[in-house]
């Protein structure tokens, strides 16, 4: 056996492993919360089926493994059957009010008051969603039989969803049961990941049918990332992760930001520019604060897009800019070289947050 070979049995291996402890998680919390429901022999079949999965998990035989995984997905199914006719005859009491009532009266929410009532479930994306953790989820919802098997089916459907059109979040909310005892969506929010437009031709068509925001159009149009907030604050940064700190930072100082707006990781002079022009179409605006970490960006290149906006547009309010990392000296003496009185320069994050909010009149 080659190299390659016992490295795709171990991944294999690896993942019959994972897959089984999922599972027997799984029968694990439903016989510890519904166990009662079963007999005493169904009750002795279910742990002897859960040793012998264990004692196959202990070795290194593949094809134990795939054995013990089958058998565990049986085992599961079989309890869920049985715990959504017992529950569902009332031998348990109404298995959807507890449910009904929860939605009814949101507060204090769910997760507050009843903290088991929420369940998650991490999904293997080598595997996807199985049927068992459909069923597992909907389980413990405690739905009628009718009802339950609804749900398990859509549930399959939106991780489906999720995965074939490259999705960032599929949310449906709510979901409702009807007194007729029918699942039925009523509400639902779809994010795409514009990454993967280009494998989504269709996409182009469903986006047209909607109102996008005339800014956030203009930010579309040159290829920077733009969310309207209801701040005074315009924000730029490069990266997701930068721009959401100074959001926060922005926040403890007092403040509130206008907008996210992420230029990227490679940002230069055009995109900055870019940047500054598409905010001078946001009346909100007050103020700007620009924070860059020079990587791969070039602090001295966002410089330069700063002072050409400058005299290029008519920029109606402060600027306040951090650079720190690639070329940060550089870009700090152009600027400093620029003497420019709508430009403020700041050492820190705290810093520049701190003149941005003060400038926009709301610390």
């Amino acid at each position: 056996m080659t190299h390659a070979d016992e490295d795709a049995v171990r991944r294999q291996e690896v993942q019959l492993v994972n897959t089984a402890e999922g599972l027997l998680y799984s029968v694990e919390q439903t016989l510890e919360e519904y166990g009662q429901h079963l007999t005493d022999e169904e009750r002795q079949e279910v742990e002897e089926s859960m040793a012998n999965s264990r004692k196959a998990m202990e070795g290194d035989d593949v094809e134990a493994l795939r054995l013990a995984v089958e058998d565990l997905q049986q085992l599961a199914y079989r309890m869920t059957e049985v715990m959504y006719e017992r529950l569902g005859s009332g031998d348990a009491g109404p298995p959807s009010d507890k449910a009904l009532q929860e939605e009814a009266a949101p507060d204090p929410p769910v997760a507050d008051s009843d903290p088991e009532a929420v369940v998650k479930l991490h999904i293997d994306p080598v595997v996807g969603l199985t049927d068992w953790q459909a069923r597992e989820l909907v389980y413990r919802g405690k739905l009628e039989p009718t009802a339950a098997r609804a749900a398990t089916a859509a549930l399959k459907k939106l991780y489906e969803a999720f995965v074939s059109l490259d999705c960032d979040l599929v949310e449906v909310n709510p979901l409702i049961l009807t007194g007729s005892g029918e699942i039925v969506a009523l509400d639902s929010k779809v994010t795409l990941d514009s990454n993967a437009f280009f494998r989504h031709p269709d996409f182009g068509e469903f986006e047209a049918a909607f109102h996008r925001d005339p800014i956030e159009a203009k930010a579309k149009e040159r290829d920077l990332n733009f969310i309207k907030l209801e701040g005074s604050v315009g924000i730029i940064g490069n990266g997701a992760g930068l721009v959401m700190s100074t959001l926060d930072i922005v926040d403890l100082v007092g403040g509130s930001a206008s907008n996210f707006l992420d230029v990227g990781g490679g940002a230069g002079a055009d995109t900055i520019l870019n940047a500054l022009e598409v905010l001078t179409h946001d009346e909100t605006v007050k103020s700007v604060l620009i924070n860059i970490f020079g990587g791969i960006t070039r602090c001295d290149l966002v410089a330069q897009g700063i002072i050409e906006a400058l005299d290029r547009l008519e920029l109606p309010w402060p600027i306040v800019v951090r650079l720190d990392g690639t070329n940060a000296d550089a870009g700090r003496a152009l600027l400093a070289e620029s003497r420019h009185e709508k430009l403020i320069p700041a050492s820190t994050m705290r810093e520049a947050a701190e003149r941005a909010v003060q400038l926009a009149g709301t610390g």
